[in-house]
């Protein structure tokens, strides 16, 4: 019973990143074709240099010292984390892509990695809508039952993933 023409991807954070990963890896390698991807607060590249590591370095649900254990556990070589497969932002291109619905915490170690994702979508021609978790940090998908603007958020991506996919969302 699965429709083959409305197959999507999606993750949360680390989830993010095997999603933006799938969605490389099947347009190189015949498929499944994929009808979009939701990436929220995706990890996409390695560098913990960036402005938004800095900014929020600490005190927040994620910190960046969080992020440097992650990553030495998840890929403990430094050179393989360069390659796309681990840092899908380090693609060579990211053209005929699946659309994207990104959504970025404003408050996340990881979001200027996120910002520099949908720009490099874009510049790929890939149909990217971002939806913000405002004034939040990386964490608050989770907090739906908790805050109305993650609620709002969460509806809109919800809205633009059933948009690519030839559907509606319900509740």
């Amino acid at each position: 019973g699965l429709d083959p023409n409305r197959i999507a991807v999606g993750g949360d954070s680390a989830g993010g990143n095997l999603a933006a990963v799938c969605t490389l890896d099947a347009r190189d390698n015949g498929g499944p074709d994929l009808s979009a991807q939701l990436l929220v607060y995706p990890v996409v590249d390695d560098d913990l240099d960036r402005p938004s590591y800095r900014s929020f370095a600490e005190g927040l649900l994620l910190e960046t010292a969080d992020m440097t254990w992650f990553w030495n556990h998840y890929c403990p070589e430094a050179a393989l984390r360069r390659s796309w497969r681990c840092s899908p932002l380090r693609a060579t291109n990211h053209e005929g892509l699946p659309p994207a619905v990104v959504m970025i915490a404003d408050l996340d170690p990881l979001r200027s990695e996120n910002e520099a994702y949908v720009e490099r979508l874009r510049e790929a021609g890939v149909t990217t809508e971002v939806v913000r978790f405002p004034d939040l940090p990386h964490g608050s998908f989770g907090m739906s039952d908790n805050c109305g603007a993650v609620r709002i958020a969460i509806r809109e991506a919800c809205l633009g993933i059933a948009g690519h996919l030839g559907t509606t969302p319900t509740g």
